[in-house]
Parts: C-alpha cells; structure tokens; sequence
C-alpha cells in the first residue's frame, strides 16, 4: 500500500526496490503519448481541419514536469519509441524527479542525443536529492 497518485502512477516508495513498481505508470506514459500524437498528426485524430500545416514536428516538443511528472516525462521521453525510433523530441525538462523503474530502463534507440535538464533543489522534503542524482 503506497500513496494514491492518480494524476499518474501509485507510488509505493522512492527506494530503489519500491521505485520499481509503479503501477498505472504505462497508462499514464500512453497519455503523454497520445497527447504529443495530437500535437504532430492532429488531422489523423480529427482535431485540425484546416491540415497538416497546424502540426508540430517532434523535434519542436519537449516534455517537462515536475516530482512526479518530471519522472513521467523522463521515462516517457527517453524510452518510447516511433516508427522503430526514439522519439526524437527538443529536450526533457525535469524539475524535482527522479528515474521510475530504474532497473528496467532502456533508452531507445535514437533518443541517445536527447537534451536533458534536470534540477532538483538540496532541500527537498518529498523526492530526495539522492533519487535524483541516481536517475
């Protein structure tokens, strides 16, 4: 029994056996998905009638968040794939996160290059600083 996050995924603790759990994470990974989907093929899912002219290319996005979110977007920016290649986006912010099923990462080919910022403050009550600096 851990903490009840339904804006993502349950967490059960930040130490590295607990970390791995995770449940509801892939659901939300798919949410993300979809929603930068929209942002590049938005004629294909019926939200732009005016054509492509209104996409973004994903080289253009970048996911960012913050404890949790910040943990979702690494996870999701630097292991999904499309087309048999990594996603390919601007960058990943992460502000106070931490790598979520560390032990099972795999970056995805062609997301090696991939900018990323993550920051986290050394006061931190709820992620520790530790967390962090492994990820």
């Amino acid at each position: 029994m851990g903490f009840a996050m339904p804006s993502w995924y349950d967490i059960v603790g930040l130490d590295s056996r607990s970390n791995e759990i995770c449940n509801g994470l892939d659901e939300s990974m798919n949410t993300i998905l979809s929603l930068v989907e929209n942002e590049v093929h938005p004629e294909e899912n019926g939200l732009s009638p005016l054509g492509p002219q209104n996409s973004i290319d994903y080289r253009r996005i970048v996911l960012a968040g913050f404890s949790q979110g910040g943990a979702l977007a690494l996870y999701t920016g630097m292991t999904q794939t499309r087309k048999n290649k990594g996603l390919g986006l601007a960058g990943i912010l992460v502000l106070s996160g931490y790598l979520p099923r560390s032990k099972q990462f795999a970056i995805a080919p062609g997301s090696e290059s991939t900018p990323i910022l993550h920051c986290h403050g050394k006061e931190d009550l709820v992620v520790p600083v530790e967390a962090a600096s492994m990820s």
